[in-house]
């Protein structure tokens, strides 16, 4: 039993349990909050709530007003992963609540109908993209994600009648032939006893209902993306070896041969256009940084490719062959460019941007969103601190970009932007943006909130909200202090600085975040008990382990969806995708290493930890809710002082922040501790 505080926890019983890893014994007395369904950990979680209930109840009506507050700040939708037909096109629509949502748009954003709707397929599922069939626009294969499924499935439906046609279990990828006769799609075959998932490539014949494994990787990976060529005589197959090294296999949709462009060493690459007779690609062999080379049709062979665009101080993301022309979404210093280069590489133009720094969102899965090539546009989203997301149109004769639709209309001039480096302990040369009101100044005391990532070579850009608080700009015209950190793990410097932070270097992206929450104290911005950490998933591990290793450098703790117990993970229903991130605990060295920094494993009895409010999802998918659920009983059981570990777990929730009023307290809780924790003096 735990002593209890005056935040009145419920008593949370240890129970024996151990595992034996290389010989030691690790002891898990909270190992029975794995069994989420459990009548037991059902009413753990009600007593847990009810202590979180108690705690926002002391402000009085201050939770209503707020989440009152955000049902009134109507917004516009946001709108993503187009998809065309004819001279109109679908988009995934995300509302103010977090319902989504395709829609029909015209080509000025003016929706003409509702195509289906998540509830349609689930009252708690999400959806992610969607294909319309080529030979029959009524029909459409949906990504759908169902709540406790590992995997998202692929749903052909006639979205008119809603009836659904096919429905494919366990698959990320997903495309038609050119006459819409076949569905690719990309499964997974997981050997639970070995931990590992091979992924194939697979067709599904629409008039007969019948699948044939068209490739099959036989090696452990992560997934596969499949993009059909600008011909349609080639399907691309990007496997997913782990979250940077892809290999490129080519299927031909005529005969089903199977070609694979071999390379040597970790590399990413992926298709980016066909034009005259050669297929383009974006790779990172030989090049950390990035280069597209043009590789004829029928070649197999990358190394005799023609290089179009030569590896340079930028960080090539993406890019798009359209209009005979390429469109190139490149990095310098963690902010995103767009240029124009013809096919043969010449440079052409850089189309003016909004503001100096901001984000091309156009390299979701290595893919820029959507292009309409018959008519030589390309869509992609935009955003920064200061604007709004939005949709742009580049025109690729004219090489101008237009907005085309924005989620906001106010105009903000009353941000200051600036980026700061900062030197880690072993020479590593780290970024950070601090956002603020224009002539603001410090005395050290400054209420500030901090944001990283660091993984999985996802690159963290200038963005116009934090997915996990809401409006920057919300937080800083109330004399807030905003700081995103890059750190390594992510994607910003390229395939060496995710590989610098991930597996057996995990740790060294923590160092880069310390070292900047330092400097942040040094020169007089803030101070320990003004600083709040906010992350989710690899983000939640993030802060969790942050907050274990540096409890004296922070005041507060968002943790969304966290990775907390880096020893059981391997053995989630995603595990064997996520070992190829955080390694193996299987193998002894990895094991003594993750567990050196895993927090659910290093909290401590008696440490004045800050305070912390964890939220997890009861259906989700890619982080299960009990790393939350142990991390809190672990926290309430060691906290030496008097600030409060909160626990929300959203009973329809996935690995979002919930939907409807779940999503409106979710960020309403969130905003009031906040207040409050940066409101104390010390811990």
């Amino acid at each position: 039993m735990r002593r209890l505080s005056r935040w009145n926890y419920p008593e949370t019983q240890k129970k024996e349990y151990s595992e034996v890893y290389h010989g030691e014994t690790v002891i898990d007395p909270y190992a029975w909050l794995e069994k989420g369904k459990d009548p037991e950990v059902l009413d753990w979680v009600r007593r847990e709530h009810e202590c979180t209930d108690a705690f926002f109840a002391s402000f009085g009506d201050e939770l209503e007003k707020e989440m009152d507050r955000l049902r009134q700040e109507k917004k516009k939708p946001s709108y993503r992963s187009f998809a065309m037909s004819g001279e109109n096109f679908a988009a995934l629509k995300r509302d103010d609540a977090g319902k989504e949502s395709f829609v029909m748009l015209d080509e000025n954003f003016t929706e003409q109908r509702t195509i289906m709707t998540a509830e349609d397929f689930d009252p708690a599922a999400h959806i992610y993209e969607m294909a319309f069939n080529p030979s029959d626009p009524h029909v459409g294969a949906f990504e759908v994600l169902y709540p406790g499924a590992d995997r998202p499935s692929s749903v052909v439906c006639n979205w008119e009648t809603k009836e659904i046609l096919f429905r494919l279990d366990g698959i990320f990828s997903h495309a038609w032939n050119r006459d819409g006769s076949i569905l690719y799609y990309s499964d997974a075959c997981v050997d639970r006893r070995r931990q590992i998932a091979r992924n194939r490539v697979c067709a599904l014949d629409m008039r007969t209902g019948e699948s044939t494994v068209l490739y099959e990787y036989t090696e452990p990976s992560v997934l596969i993306m499949l993009t059909l060529s600008d011909t349609g005589e080639e399907l691309f197959a990007q496997v997913w070896v782990d979250y940077h090294d892809k290999e490129l296999v080519r299927i031909e949709t005529g005969s089903g041969g199977v070609h694979i462009y071999r390379h040597d060493g970790a590399a990413d690459c992926h298709y980016i256009g066909t034009e005259g007779d050669c297929h383009y690609f974006l790779t990172d062999e030989e090049a950390p940084f990035g280069r597209i080379i043009a590789v004829e049709k029928t070649s197999d062979d990358m190394e005799n490719g023609r290089v179009i665009i030569p590896e340079s101080r930028q960080i090539l993301k993406t890019a798009v062959v359209a209009g005979g022309k390429l469109a190139v979404v490149a990095l310098e210093d963690v902010n995103a460019v767009l240029s124009i280069y013809d096919a043969d590489g010449n440079f052409l133009s850089r189309p003016e941007t909004p503001c100096r720094y901001g984000d091309f969102g156009a390299y979701s899965m290595g893919r820029i969103e959507s292009v309409w090539r018959e008519k030589g546009r390309v869509y992609l989203s935009y955003q920064s601190f200061t604007v709004p997301p939005s949709v742009v149109c580049l025109d690729m004769a004219g090489e101008t970009l237009t907005a085309v639709y924005r989620e906001g209309d106010e105009e903000i001039s009353d941000i200051e932007v600036v980026q700061k480096f900062v030197t880690a302990p072993d020479g590593n040369r780290a970024a950070a943006y601090l956002v603020y009101q224009k002539g603001m100044k410090f005395a050290g005391d400054t209420r500030t909130l901090m944001y990283g990532y660091g993984g999985y070579n996802a690159s963290e850009l200038p963005s116009y909200q934090c997915y996990y608080y809401g409006d920057i700009a919300d937080w800083v015209r109330r004399g807030n202090l905003y700081v995103l950190c890059t750190i390594r793990g992510g994607g910003e410097y390229g395939a060496k600085w995710h590989e610098a932070g991930y597996r057996m270097n995990k740790t060294k992206g923590y160092d880069d975040f310390i070292a900047i929450t330092e400097m942040l104290i040094r020169e007089g911005y803030t101070n320990p008990s003004r600083i709040a950490l906010i992350g989710g998933s690899n983000g939640g591990l993030l802060v969790t382990a942050l907050l274990t290793r540096r409890p004296d450098l922070y005041q507060a703790v968002i943790a969304s969806v966290p990775h907390t117990d880096m020893l059981h993970f391997a053995k989630d229903d995603r595990g064997p995708m996520y070992v190829t991130e955080y390694g193996d605990p299987s193998d002894e060295e990895m094991y003594r290493y993750m567990k050196s920094y895993s927090p659910y494993h290093n909290v401590h009895e008696g440490v004045h930890y800050p305070a912390v409010y964890i939220q997890t999802g009861e259906n989700d998918n890619n982080v299960p809710p009990y790393h939350g659920k142990k991390m809190a009983a672990r926290l309430q059981e060691c906290q030496g002082g008097d600030m409060p570990i909160l626990l929300r777990v959203l009973p329809h929730g996935s690995h979002d922040t919930g939907t409807g009023e779940d999503h409106y307290r979710t960020m309403a809780e969130r905003r009031i501790f906040l207040d409050w924790a940066l409101g104390q003096e010390g811990k």
